[in-house]
């Protein structure tokens, strides 16, 4: 199991204690910024990070490109499952789960622009 996480606000990641010190980022739906009692990290084998403008940009890929509504976290999903299909022999099969719908995020299109220029002032979670 290969589990995704925020570049800008990696703990499942960072080392000696994840528990520390809660990084903060823009993406609905992936991380609090830090890693509660229930979460299970012996069953996760690898972790990917996926930047803020790289969730975002797949996010409208899909919307573009596929006609398919679904939020950043989503983005994130399938930018680290497109990595982990690079690794593997072809024909091989990659799931991921795209778990959530993009309406939610209408009020937050002009975020990628923002991040670009390192001016996000969008809420943080």
């Amino acid at each position: 199991m290969v589990a995704v996480e925020i570049q800008e606000a990696a703990v499942l990641r960072q080392s000696p204690s994840p528990r520390s010190q809660p990084r903060r980022h823009h993406i609905e739906g992936l991380s609090t910024g830090e890693i509660y009692p229930v979460t299970e990290t012996e069953l996760i084998d690898r972790v990917l990070g996926c930047s803020e403008l790289d969730a975002i940009r797949t996010q409208r890929e899909l919307l573009t490109r596929k006609k398919v509504l679904v939020g950043p976290s989503s983005g994130a999903s399938l930018h680290a499952s497109r990595l982990i299909a690079a690794e593997l022999p072809e024909n091989s099969n990659v799931i991921t789960i795209l778990w959530d719908a993009g309406w939610k995020y209408f009020a937050e299109m002009r975020l990628p622009k923002a991040i670009e220029s390192g001016l996000a002032t969008a809420k943080f979670l």
